[in-house]
């Protein structure tokens, strides 16, 4: 049996020094020699030598050496082999570094690899130093000024936002926050009836990330938040968000890959707007702890820093929950495609809760609901008296239509009022 950080071999063989180095690299493990795919004993011939054969491999094959332990289990006569996730990264196997997808083991890209050796330095991509040194910070001073009421921001506030030192001058988050780069940062287009449709377009590569924050929130605006005039007043109408839009795309400039050349790609819909960008999570985050905690875990901290001393984002680590608070009155919900290169948000159009459009069944769901925090569906079983199988059917109709959400997983799962 193989899954992601537990394998079973009956037999000893030089294929587990892949899994060694996925382990090291990635995250701990265990494989256990001496049983079956199905977790049945069939038991190691020589222990004590098993033991020792598998400890020299590791020692001879795998570099740098990994942190690991090796167990007897005599009442099945089998090896627990367990592997720790390492700090002096990357950890190779016949000069190859590997890690774990799904259950097998697979050699990781060249991005990759150089994510694991900066994690070996102790460094973030954006810690690095910029091949660049001739900077300007116009944009950034303008905003120090304006947001932290700073007069004459100089080189100090540079070393006091970590963007400059005096050892290695700028480093990559400077040269992201200067006047001028060489990243390709957003690619922005607006489609009509379909994808081949583009209303308009436009490319965004070479000027200062904060720059590039506030031009395509201005975009945002002349689409999802106009001006409508009623009488002698001015009024803005909100089709999507400001609050949540702005999350979304803080979040993508602060979490994305840096060291990657696609553009965070943002295509505004009629209906929607879908912002990706690539890198996927970080590697210390699962998606449970992305789509549901208020942890902070940027994959960029100095960026991260930045805008929130500059109020671009309100709170390290809410920005998830913010974006789900901003359609708490709405039936359309956003959604979240995580993959192991990218991360997708979808903003839909806000669209209001009428109580009319649901059900009897519905509404008397909602209504229990609506006076208690969350309610299980056992829970709600015994208080309407409905069966399983229409009890489920309401649920994921309320579900559907972004009238309540679930909390939790598992055992554990519950519903919750959206009204």
């Amino acid at each position: 049996m193989e899954v992601y950080n537990y394998e079973l071999k009956s037999k000893l063989t030089d294929k587990f020094l892949k899994t060694v180095s996925s382990f090291a690299n990635y995250n701990d493990g265990r494989i256990i020699f001496g049983l079956d795919n199905e977790g049945n004993a069939v038991g190691m011939d020589d222990l004590d030598g098993a033991k020792l054969a598998i400890e020299n491999k590791i020692n001879d094959s795998i570099k740098p050496r990994p942190e690991f332990k090796i167990d007897i289990d005599f009442e099945n006569s089998s090896i627990i082999l367990t592997v720790f996730e390492g700090e002096n990264k990357p950890y190779y196997y016949h000069n190859k570094a590997y890690k774990r997808s799904d259950s097998s083991d697979v050699e990781v890209d060249r991005d990759e690899l150089s994510e694991l050796i900066l994690f070996g330095k102790n460094l973030d991509y954006e810690q690095l130093a910029s091949k660049e040194q001739n900077l300007s910070f116009n944009y950034f001073n303008s905003e120090v000024m304006s947001q932290i009421n700073i007069s004459n921001p100089g080189l100090d506030i540079l070393k006091t936002f970590d963007l400059y030192d005096d050892k290695n001058g700028y480093n990559v988050a400077g040269l992201l926050i200067s006047d001028s780069n060489n990243f390709n940062i957003i690619d922005l287009a607006k489609f009509g009836d379909s994808i081949s449709d583009i209303e308009f377009r436009k490319t965004i590569k070479g000027i200062s990330i904060l720059e590039a924050f506030n031009m395509t929130v201005e975009y945002y605006k002349q689409y999802y938040n106009p001006e409508v005039i009623e009488g002698k007043q001015r009024n803005t109408i909100e089709k999507i968000p400001l609050k949540a839009f702005r999350e979304a795309l803080a979040n993508a400039l602060v979490h994305r890959k840096w060291d990657r050349d696609e553009y965070i790609s943002i295509s505004f819909y009629d209906d929607r707007i879908e912002i990706t960008s690539p890198g996927g999570l970080p590697n210390n985050i699962s998606e449970y702890e992305y789509l549901n905690s208020r942890v902070s875990s940027p994959r960029n901290p100095i960026i991260s820093n930045i805008f929130f001393r500059l109020k671009y984002i309100d709170k390290l680590g809410t920005g998830i929950f913010r974006i789900k608070e901003a359609y708490e009155n709405s039936t359309s919900i956003p959604s979240f495609v995580i993959s192991e290169n990218f991360v997708t948000v979808v903003l839909p159009i806000l669209k209001s809760i009428n109580m009319e459009d649901f059900s009897q069944e519905g509404q008397e769901i909602l209504r229990i609901l609506e006076k208690s925090d969350e309610k299980s569906r056992l829970e709600l079983e015994k208080i309407t008296g409905y069966n399983k199988t229409k009890t489920i059917r309401i649920l994921n109709e309320l579900r559907e239509i972004g009238a309540i959400e679930v909390v939790g997983i598992g055992r554990g799962t519950k519903y919750k009022s959206r009204i």
